[in-house]
Formats: C-alpha cells, structure tokens, sequence
C-alpha cells in the first residue's frame, strides 16, 4: 500500500493544485453571488401581511447574508486553501 501511494504521489499533488485553483475561483464567483443572493432572497422569508419594515427587512438581509458567508464562503475557502497547500506540498517534495 505504501509503494501505490508513493507511486501516486505526484499524481494526487497535482489534483490536488487543480481543485484547489478550482475551489478558489468558485470561491471568488461565490462573493458576488452572495451578496446578489441575501438582496434578492432575502426579504421572501415574509408571510402574507403588512410589508415588513426596513428594520426588518435590512435583518432579513444581514440574516440570509451571513449564513451563506458562514456556511458556503468559509468552508469553500478553506478546503480550497488546504488543498492548495497539499498541492504545493507536493510540488515541493516532488523536486527533492
């Protein structure tokens, strides 16, 4: 099993650099999505009623934006990041 995954090495490495790359440009993509997606989506969280307030409807915003930073932006960034990093990890011990 050691030798497959010494064989593989350089192979995964460099998967690894082009999902990483990948992952960082959807992650970029992702910014204005977001914020296009809280403004837009938003304030549809209202029943049937009177319109909402502004107060109301600028924490609906805020509401609908922070959970896609936590929940989409933040773990896209970092898997990105980690696998850029084993990528050039790789990269590195490969011209050792």
């Amino acid at each position: 099993m050691r030798r497959l995954y010494h064989s593989c090495r350089g192979y995964l490495g460099g998967v690894a650099l082009g999902l990483g790359v990948l992952g960082f440009i959807l992650f970029l993509l992702g910014i204005p999505l977001t914020i296009f997606g809280a403004h837009f989506f938003g304030g549809l969280g209202f029943r049937e009623g009177p319109p909402p307030t502004a107060a109301q409807l600028e924490a609906a915003v805020s509401r609908q934006f922070w959970w896609g930073v936590w929940h989409r932006l933040a773990p896209l960034l970092l898997a990105s990041l980690a696998l850029l990093g084993y990528g050039f990890f790789e990269a590195r011990q490969a011209k050792e």
